[in-house]
């Protein structure tokens, strides 16, 4: 199952996540990066809205930029439904990002770079399209440093198939400097979760929930010291990432 395929799916289901609308992570992305209302701001796999429209209420114009036609429809609904008019919505692959060079004074991407199976080549279409002076924002789940088998990734793949990978908090920092990029923001959050929480929008009856189960209880010794698993749930860690472009 592709990227397109399982968010075409589960778009609606997005929609009504409070964890995309209201996470903490969203806030505290907002409030480090320096906007204003002339600014022109991106936000990549912009999915159903969520970080689109908190982007939107403090610059000129946001552009919600995703690779799934279902998730884009669900955001400009969202965006109809708050009256929110400065919006463009634009489909497309991160990969190859269709934007001029120093386009945009501030591009984000929250909680996505997971399903990017080339996050440098995602960090350098980033850097392209960002005007000198810019700012990147970026939210990510991320894994465990000791995770030497990848048994985190392995996991989240079990869930969903469109998953690449997680990158760890070394991994990104270590990746925007090498941009160029000067870190502005930095802090990593993490959050116990009940499996259930993690698990959705999958059914936990499904087969997807079946196979994560039975995979956190043949490993659970192993997921307890990696993740602190305790057979109801575990604890998942996120990036907020705020860096200037030169």
């Amino acid at each position: 199952m592709d990227v397109s395929e399982f968010f075409g799916k589960n778009a609606e289901k997005y929609a009504k996540s409070l964890s995309h609308a209201k996470g903490e992570d969203l806030s505290i992305l907002v409030s480090h990066l320096p906007l204003n209302e002339g600014m022109s701001a991106l936000d990549v796999a912009a999915g159903t809205g969520f970080t689109s429209l908190a982007l939107s209420e403090h610059v000129g114009v946001i552009t919600a930029f995703d690779r799934t036609v279902q998730m884009l429809e669900e955001a400009k609904k969202l965006f109809e439904k708050e009256g929110r008019k400065n919006a463009v919505f634009v489909r497309g692959d991160v990969s190859e990002m269709p934007f001029l060079d120093r386009s945009f004074d501030v591009v984000t991407c929250r909680r996505a770079a997971h399903h990017f199976h080339n996050k440098i080549q995602f960090l350098g279409e980033a850097n392209r399209v960002l005007k000198s002076g810019g700012y990147l924002g970026l939210v990510d789940m991320v894994s465990p440093e000791n995770d030497e088998m990848d048994m985190f990734n392995n996991l989240e793949r079990l869930r969903d198939h469109s998953h690449a990978s997680a990158g760890s908090a070394k991994f990104w920092k270590r990746a925007v400097e090498g941009m160029g990029m000067e870190i502005t923001f930095v802090e990593e959050f993490p959050e116990r979760v009940s499996f259930e929480k993690w698990l959705y929008p999958v059914d936990t009856k499904s087969s997807e929930g079946k196979e994560c189960i039975d995979y956190l209880e043949n490993n659970r010794v192993k997921f307890s010291n990696l993740i602190n698993y305790d057979g109801e749930g575990f604890i998942k860690s996120r990036i907020v990432l705020v860096a200037r472009k030169a």
